[in-house]
């Protein structure tokens, strides 16, 4: 029986021959989880690969282990694309083929999936079917393929493995790194000469290619080429500062890099989720085998996308991020520099005045990456692996919010800096890289330049500014914590702790400098205690936390998404908002509010804070600057286009019953919100007008619809302010609305009519009765600007316009005034 068993370090081979079977249904049986290791108690590094095949070749036997789940692994380690969850089985199934699954209980959760990505003329009548995922539960579980492809087993439980039995299906020749010799792979290429497909598995990466490419494999030397392919992933892992030993942001997660190899796809290769594209019809499915492994730079530069931090992708950077690992992987693994055949280009940029020179207008690709290479050669190695672990930190602990291009730009170049321990000020003047002040004056608080590292465009010439120290992230456990959060809560009344603090290279001193909270949402958050090591490095480490709704607002958008939540941080006494989708609120709604919040005084005078969202928005609009503090009395309006189904209110943890008011008031108390019951109109805010003595000036007065009206029947009486009289001749005054979120329209429907002005001045009063097509929607206002007369002589000071509004509105009586 053949046993495929990769271990880091390990080499078994392959031994016995397996005989060549199809048959039409695959049996899964996975295998007790207490039989086998958890992930918790693996070495540090790749998991290990073990699969076994039959002596009839009609089963296989493969280690499945919880990997984690991608996309969450994706955005704790800062990359931009997500890894793979695939764990290949070595078998392919044909469309309309049953696939039968035994799951004894006790396993780790998982599904079996079956697909191919992209198209291939061969299968599946030559379109992407893409692949399809199925639950496993315990018991027998029965599923139709509908569609042809390989196999696969995953599961993202975060720890736990299984022996899983496949059982059925048709073998593909396998090549497992540091298991395969290139003869035992030459055997398996004759066992199976039906077999459509090949999959080749080393420690950090895997692919599945079309048989038609064995020739390729087969020219070369394959245990040395997936060794190098293992290096590369190898060297990438270090330049973004991932190490398999890390515990926290640092920590390198195992999911594999999975190449695919259809008939064709964009350009020469691709990458996106999931997956690397190395096609077929533009040769670089064959040309990953039998190119030199120094010319590579299509695989490093593919490989380079799925980690490029989207905290520096700016626009205009995605074919220029993913290189500057390219560059590292070209110069430690071969010792060279791509930039070094690009020095017409750099010329010519450096020959412009420093003045004219603009980073973002130079169309050079390779021109740009220069800028991001010079800082790993004026700094060493430990640059960017420094670098990106503190952007980690930052990012993870909510130190900082990148809400566009803008803010990663000058967030990059301030990081840049500080981890260099050096004034890059003319470092970025000389590249024409603006900085705005704040970022400026960080700068200039640091050590000055030595050496004018802009020169370093040799790669041979290069000139070392400062030696970092060397890369290593701290490490430790956090303790278990009793304490409850709310969502949107920043930190815990009882800091956590954290023991056994050490290094991943076991030298230098670790200690705790202070902590943070993840709880986005009611369920399980986290508790981060954050650790600097002796060596300025930063890493968090994290225990699970309960969290409740507390007292906030859910807003709900298209597909019934969240947007994100508003809540009361009543540790910190401030208003938080917790961005949720990165999607937009509803495309249905564009160029409109679709959310939104204010927050008055006790008094609903003075407006302390208003935002919103409009439906092509997310709620990065409002995450990235949000931060208000509120007081006990204050009143917070909620405005929400939907809100019947799609605004949620929490006091103390419970659902409050919903309302179709499109405004919804709520007063603060002792740290929890109370529901105001609105009255039929109340009065608008209104902002302080200057008065110019000697002249006319229309002073405005107002309302704002608590429901929605269609009329409204008063008598109004207006003083005017002290020292000032009425014009006369206004017996008529036009009034104006404004719904939510927009701005003043003139509307003769609510015209003020019979003014009169009484004899000293002091005085006027109208009456108001709409007319038919009179219409305020709820949260809408309205407002007439009587025009007052300041005498010559009217001494200076604050003073206000009184009046009062008296009559029905809604079916109602209305009286207010100020």
């Amino acid at each position: 029986m053949p046993i495929f068993l990769l271990r880091r370090g390990a080499t078994v081979a392959l031994v016995a021959a397996v005989t060549a079977a199809v048959v039409s249904t695959i049996v899964v049986t996975v295998a007790s989880a207490s039989a086998t290791a958890s992930l918790e108690s693996a070495e540090d590094g790749p998991l290990p690969t073990s699969i076994t095949r039959s002596e009839d070749g009609r089963s296989t036997t493969i280690l499945v282990h919880g990997l984690g789940d991608p996309e969450a692994e994706r955005i704790r380690e800062g990359r931009g694309m997500r890894h793979s969850a695939l764990q290949p089985t070595g078998r392919f199934v044909r469309h309309g083929q049953p696939v039968t699954v035994d799951v004894p209980v006790g396993s780790p959760a998982m599904h079996v999936v079956i697909g191919l990505d992209g198209r291939y003329a061969a299968f599946n009548d030559g379109a992407d079917r893409g692949m399809e995922s199925t639950p496993l539960s315990p018991g027998p579980n029965t599923v139709t393929a509908d569609r042809d492809g390989m196999v696969f087993l995953t599961s993202t439980a975060t720890s736990g493995s299984a022996d899983v039995e496949v059982t059925g299906g048709q073998p593909v020749p396998v090549f497992i790194a540091g298991q395969t010799s290139n003869e035992d792979f030459l055997r398996d290429l004759e066992r199976f000469p039906d077999a459509p497909m090949v999959t080749i598995i080393g420690e950090r990466v895997f692919g599945d290619f079309q048989a038609r490419t064995a020739s390729a494999m087969t020219a070369s030397d394959l245990a040395s080429r997936v060794h190098d392919w293992d290096r590369v992933i190898e060297v990438t892992n270090d330049h973004h500062g991932l190490l398999d030993e890390g515990v926290g942001s640092a920590r390198k997660a195992p999911h594999h890099i999975y190449v695919a190899s259809p008939d064709s796809g964009a350009g020469y290769a691709s990458a996106s989720h999931d997956r690397i594209v190395f096609q077929v019809d533009t040769g670089a499915a064959a040309e990953l085998f039998t190119m030199r492994a120094g010319d590579l730079w299509g695989f490093w530069h593919e490989v380079g996308h799925t980690y490029q931090p989207p905290a520096y992708n700016w626009k205009g950077m995605v074919e220029v991020v993913n290189n500057v690992s390219a560059l590292d992987v070209q110069a430690t693994v071969f010792g060279a520099n791509r930039l070094d055949g690009q020095q017409s280009a750099i010329t010519r940029f450096f020959a412009q005045p420093v003045e004219t020179r603009s980073f973002a207008a130079e169309e050079d690709v390779w021109v740009r990456l220069l800028m991001f290479d010079q800082l790993r050669r004026a700094f060493g190695q430990e640059f960017y692996p420094s670098l990106d672990q503190e952007l980690r930190v930052r990012l993870r602990t909510g130190e900082v919010v990148l809400r566009d291009d803008a803010a990663k730009q000058q967030h990059f170049v301030s990081i840049a800096a500080q981890i260099a321990d050096r004034d890059l000020r003319p470092f970025f003047r000389q590249w024409g890289f603006p900085l705005d002040a704040d970022t400026a004056a960080s700068m200039a608080r640091l050590p000055a330049l030595t050496t004018p590292i802009w020169h370093n465009t040799r790669s041979a010439d290069t000139v070392r500014e400062r030696d970092l120290p060397t890369y290593g992230a701290p490490t430790g456990t956090a303790e278990p914590v009793t304490e409850r959060a709310t969502v949107g809560q920043r930190q815990l009344g009882t800091a956590p702790r954290a023991a056994d603090l050490g290094n991943t290279d076991g030298t230098g001193a670790t200690r705790v400098v202070g902590h943070a909270l993840e709880a986005d949402e009611p369920g399980v958050g986290h508790a981060l205690v954050v650790l600097r090591n002796d060596r300025g490095i930063r890493e968090t480490v994290s225990t699970p936390v309960d969290v409740g709704a507390g007292n906030a607002f859910r807003f709900r958008g298209l597909s019934d998404r969240t947007i994100g939540w508003l809540a009361l941080d009543p540790l910190a006494g401030a208003l938080r908002f917790v961005q949720i989708t990165g999607s937009q609120a509803h495309t249905g709604f564009t160029g409109e509010e679709y959310v939104g919040f204010t927050l008055r005084d006790a008094d609903e005078a003075q407006v302390l804070g208003e935002w919103t969202i409009r439906g092509d928005e997310s709620g990065a609009v409002v995450a990235a600057s949000f931060a208000q503090r509120y007081e006990d009395g204050q009143v917070l309006e909620i405005r929400h286009a939907e809100p019947r189904s799609r605004l949620t209110a929490y006091r103390d943890g419970d659902e409050l019953p919903g309302r179709s008011d499109r405004v919804q008031r709520f007063r603060i108390v002792d740290d929890r919100i109370e529901p105001i019951v609105d009255a039929a109109v109340r009065v608008l805010p209104v902002d302080a007008v200057e008065l110019a003595r000697g002249a006319d000036t229309a002073v405005p007065l107002g309302i704002v619809a608590g429901r929605e009206l269609t009329e409204l029947r008063a008598d109004l009486v207006v003083v005017a302010p002290d020292g000032t009289v009425f014009t006369e001749a206004q017996s008529t005054l036009t009034g104006e609305y404004r719904n939510p979120g927009e701005g003043w329209r003139p509307a003769s429907s609510m015209t003020l009519r019979n003014g009169k002005r009484s004899p000293d001045g002091r005085t006027i009063s109208f009456r108001l009765d709409t007319a038919s097509s009179f219409r305020l929607t709820q949260g809408a206002a309205a407002r007439w600007s009587p025009q007052v007369h300041t005498p010559e002589d009217a001494v200076a000071g604050e003073f206000g316009m009184r009046w009062e509004l008296n009559g029905t509105a809604g079916g109602g009586s209305v009286r207010l005034g100020v």
